[in-house]
């Protein structure tokens, strides 16, 4: 099957006189210029990239807030129900998880508390906790000690007593909608 294509035809003089498009200045300078140009443009992509990532860890993480949610621990196997195989060969069901938990088993389970995609998640999530009128940038890379001391105090505001899993959810929406926000400037630059 042929499609037929519509191609705007060459009028001999009128197209060699349009001048042709460049790229930039000639020589080092306009080679430079291209350079940092591209390295900016991997720059944000790499950026957006990651804050996506982020993004699927806080809904993954708020997806099993909804299956289970407790204080006082990380995680907690879930009994099983009468006469069903546990989940992924393990002694019991999916297990529930305080705020933190969530987040480390969405980023992808113990192997993955180090990982840069769960301190990031984490980073954001004590972020949008404390400085929820402060529209200032999210400090991604806080000294390790300073790291610890804010996971430390997530894992406290979890576990006060009074606390609701609705608003451990509405945190994690915070977040959730800080890093929408983000992604969208970023498209505007």
């Amino acid at each position: 099957m042929t499609v037929p294509v519509l191609v705007r035809p060459v009028q001999p003089g009128l197209d060699d006189a349009r001048p042709a498009a460049r790229p930039g200045p000639p020589g080092r300078r306009g080679a430079r210029q291209r350079r940092r140009a591209a390295e900016q443009a991997d720059r944000r992509a790499a950026a957006r990239a990651e804050l996506h990532g982020i993004r699927d860890v806080l809904v993954e993480a708020r997806a099993l807030l909804g299956r289970g949610w407790v204080q006082g621990t990380w995680y907690a196997p879930q009994p099983l129900a009468a006469g069903s195989a546990p989940a992924e060969g393990r002694a019991g069901g999916q297990p529930s998880a305080c705020l933190v938990g969530a987040v480390v088993l969405a980023a992808g389970g113990r192997a993955a508390v180090r990982g840069q995609r769960t301190q990031r998640s984490l980073d954001l999530l004590w972020h949008t906790l404390h400085r929820a009128t402060d529209p200032g940038p999210v400090r991604w890379c806080p000294a390790p000690a300073l790291r610890t001391l804010q996971v430390q105090d997530l894992t406290r505001w979890n576990d006060t007593s009074g606390r609701t899993v609705e608003e451990v959810r509405a945190l994690l929406d915070a977040a959730i909608g800080r890093v929408n926000r983000e992604l969208q400037v970023s498209v505007a630059r």
